[in-house]
């Protein structure tokens, strides 16, 4: 019995594979003054439809003299486009 639901388990855990065609449609990056990337924006096409992605990258440095430290974080954000259409919103598809 245990056999049929490791068999269960690892069959239904490998057939659940699905891919998504993704493509980057355009970039943004906003820089500021020391050249660090602060913020990027992706514009993506997910199957036919339209995302756009945030990325945004904290630093922190933390120290006096030679001793010091970078602290890092990052938020990651995806939000689908929407349209208006006859009085409904639905997904907007990629041009």
């Amino acid at each position: 019995m245990k056999r049929i639901f490791l068999v269960l388990f690892f069959g239904f855990l490998f057939s659940g594979s699905t891919f998504a065609e993704t493509k980057i449609v355009d970039t943004f990056k906003y820089k500021v003054e020391d050249d660090e990337v602060r913020y990027t924006i992706y514009t993506l096409c997910i199957d036919g439809y339209k995302f756009i992605t945030t990325q945004d990258i904290d630093f922190e440095s933390r120290g006096a003299g030679n001793t010091r430290s970078v602290s890092t974080s990052t938020s990651v954000n995806t939000i689908q486009f929407m349209i208006a259409e006859n009085g409904k919103m639905i997904p907007a598809k990629c041009d």
